[in-house]
């Protein structure tokens, strides 16, 4: 199932240019941000009324599940809020259940200052809300594997599927077969070798921008992380931070990003002097950043 995501993604890449399909360089690995951001008032009189209107825009180059709005720190009344396309919960937040790439859907909440008895002086008040949406990252490493006697190098060369855009990011770190001088750098070559087993890391890292808000860190909490091997399988009594469940392996430990899981694995039994090994990845995350929105209240003049 994890594989046939990473095919389908694949192909979706592959029809970015088509019609109908937004060109690939509108997607962004921030596919969720704020746009069109405005405040009707940032400066106003004690018991007076300003809005914050945004869109919540996506980026992604697919749906973008479980967004949410949170209005959850906020000394101003809260009037009204509009989610568009579905109902704010609590009076404070909006839930989509999806947006769809290069969609987006409008919030707007009106707020209501702090009644006169509270301001005596000009005082400043800092709205904060968040944002957060669930997400799916993925890689697929294609390893060379020589049977070592019949042939010791491979004719074919370890390749990584392309870096799908997402604000996590996941980098393997594959065996090394040699390394090799070429002018003033050392170039690394991968390849595994038959009954050998060997570490395969697998390194998270964030890619997104600072731009979008304050970063929460992002935690990819164990269960997560799912590998689907072939022509690969988990080598005995050695270090695998991966459980094995029917076809797939799923991580036993929480990846505070960065991070770095690693499992060894070994080649399995194949009778010919080369074959091409894969490990797909796919790895699921909530995403969160935060916003501040400040505001100078004055107190009434007197009559």
């Amino acid at each position: 199932m994890r594989k046939g995501l990473i095919l389908i993604l694949f192909g979706i890449a592959l029809l970015s240019g088509c019609v109908g399909q937004p060109p690939s360089t509108f997607f962004k690995n921030d596919v969720i941000t704020l746009e069109d951001y405005s405040v009707s008032s940032v400066e106003l009189y004690a018991n007076s009324i300003t809005k914050i209107d945004f869109l919540v825009q996506s980026y992604a180059d697919r749906d973008v599940r479980n967004v949410e709005v949170n209005f959850f720190d906020n000394p101003f009344e809260i009037k009204q809020i509009k989610c568009e396309g579905t109902e704010p919960i609590d009076n404070k937040k909006c839930v989509f259940d999806k947006i769809e790439t290069m969609g987006s859907k409008s919030v707007s909440v009106t707020l209501q200052a702090p009644p006169p008895e509270k301001i005596k002086s000009p005082t400043t008040f800092s709205i904060r809300f968040l944002v957060k949406y669930d997400y799916t990252g993925e890689k697929r490493a294609n390893i060379p594997i020589v049977d070592g006697v019949n042939r010791i190098e491979p004719k074919t060369t370890y390749r990584e599927s392309s870096v799908p855009y997402a604000p996590i990011q996941l980098n393997f770190d594959p065996p090394v077969g040699k390394s090799k001088q070429e002018g003033d750098k050392l170039v690394k070559v991968y390849w595994g070798i038959k009954d050998q087993p060997f570490e395969l890391g697998m390194n998270f890292k964030h890619v997104g921008s600072s731009t979008v808000g304050d970063i929460k860190p992002t935690i990819i909490d164990k269960g997560k992380v799912y590998l689907e091997l072939d022509h690969l399988e988990v080598a005995p009594n050695l270090r695998c931070d991966f459980d094995q469940e029917g076809n797939q392996l799923i991580s036993k430990y929480n990846v505070t990003v960065p991070g770095k899981l690693l499992c060894t694995l070994k080649p399995t039994t194949f009778e010919q002097m080369e074959v091409t090994a894969y490990v797909d990845a796919t790895f699921d995350f909530t995403y969160e950043f935060r916003r501040t929105q400040s505001f100078k209240v004055l107190p009434l003049e007197k009559t």
